[in-house]
């Protein structure tokens, strides 16, 4: 049997403004399985892999008392942090893309605003 590796993955993702959850992805696998429910939430410890404090959550469902069981799982161990690896770096680009495009349309409140000037600042930082 063959094994999923990274090129057959790809991961959507979108940047969340909550204390709890960072980001939300969804990974596809062979272009054809989508799967939705995928969380980069902060941590208070360390990720040995990505030397950060978030945790990668895989889709799951509430159980009980604070308890979640996953409804997507992984046997490959290997496999899970290929995924991981692929969810990290995407939500890396989205900070960095966020960070940027915050840092290049900040503007003083007795600043005029060109609204159309800002509209294709925004787009370029989005490309």
């Amino acid at each position: 049997m063959n094994k999923i590796n990274s090129n057959d993955i790809s991961v959507k993702l979108v940047l969340v403004d909550q204390p709890t959850i960072l980001a939300r992805a969804t990974v596809i696998f062979l272009d054809c399985v989508e799967t939705h429910g995928w969380r980069v939430m902060p941590s208070r410890q360390m990720n040995h892999l990505f030397n950060e404090e978030i945790w990668i959550q895989a889709p799951s469902v509430p159980k009980g008392n604070k308890e979640w069981k996953e409804i997507v799982y992984i046997n490959d161990k290997n496999a899970y942090v290929t995924i991981q690896q692929k969810i990290y770096d995407a939500y890396f680009i989205a900070r960095q893309k966020d960070k940027d495009l915050k840092n290049s349309i900040k503007v003083s409140s007795d600043e005029n605003i060109d609204i159309d000037q800002l509209s294709k600042d925004i787009e370029n930082a989005n490309l």
